[in-house]
């Protein structure tokens, strides 16, 4: 998917998180995060999902010049 990310929704210490469309959200890391840890955090929430916890469905990672993200379905709470 190209575009880019919408309204920022909140900012944490290693990430913000922006609207990514109407139904998804991109958690986008800081640039000294490194993009292998967001393929990690991509691959324990996928398993996590599989095992019935209550997680949010991962999509694709995507790269914003310097920032690596990881696209989530945008749940409510």
């Amino acid at each position: 998917m190209s575009h880019s990310p919408g309204e920022r929704l909140a900012t944490g210490r290693t990430a913000e998180i922006y609207a990514w469309g109407e139904t998804q959200v991109l958690k986008l890391c800081q640039p000294w995060v490194w993009a292998s840890d967001v393929e990690a955090e991509r691959r324990k929430t996928t398993a996590a999902r599989a095992l019935g916890l209550p997680v949010p469905a991962v999509g694709e990672v995507v790269q914003l010049g310097d920032r690596t993200g990881l696209v989530f379905a945008r749940v409510g709470g």
